[in-house]
């Protein structure tokens, strides 16, 4: 009996031993991929700062040069504004000028009436007893 308690408890000793260096062999695996966990983390942590930043750049890159093309169209559109005014103000220049040209002749043409009458007409003195 004492031989098989023996035997047993050895066995059980055994068990037991294998169990600790089982344990601490998966703990020892369980920590080392955790810290390989917390190390790819921390990459893709500085990995999506980075990209963060390049992607702010990048946008700030893309707002300055449609700010630039708005202003370029902005000042074509100012440009055009400004060549069609130009435009419409020698047209009514030109059409003023004709008009003018008109009002001119028409107050001449009248000057010579009115002078012609009291040049010609008035001096006439009809008298009026006869």
């Amino acid at each position: 009996m004492t031989g098989c308690c023996s035997h047993l408890h050895d066995a059980v000793s055994a068990l037991v031993e294998r169990d600790l260096e089982w344990s601490s062999s998966i703990r020892e695996h369980a920590e080392l991929k955790a810290q390989e966990h917390a190390s790819l983390l921390g990459q893709i942590s500085t990995e999506a700062q980075m990209l963060h930043q390049s992607i702010h750049v990048g946008l700030n890159e893309q707002r300055r040069a449609a700010e630039e093309e708005l202003a370029g169209l902005q000042e074509e559109v100012v440009k055009g504004a400004l060549t069609t005014l130009q435009n419409q103000t020698s047209r009514n220049r030109v059409v003023l000028d004709q008009q003018q040209a008109e009002v001119r002749d028409h107050m001449e043409t009248s000057q010579k009436l009115v002078h012609s009458f009291l040049q010609d007409e008035l001096q006439q003195d009809v008298p009026t007893g006869k």
